[in-house]
């Protein structure tokens, strides 16, 4: 019973996570477009 219990709350942490990660990737890479599309525009 606690096992499962503890093992719900890891990979709940654990997807939170890793989504926060990918989140801050998705961020940087739209960054990187934005000052791409900048140097390219003038």
């Amino acid at each position: 019973m606690y096992t499962e219990l503890y093992l719900f709350f890891f990979s709940m942490q654990m997807t939170v996570k890793f989504q926060d990660i990918f989140q801050g990737l998705l961020s940087i890479e739209i960054l990187n477009t934005i000052k791409f599309t900048l140097t390219l525009g003038y």
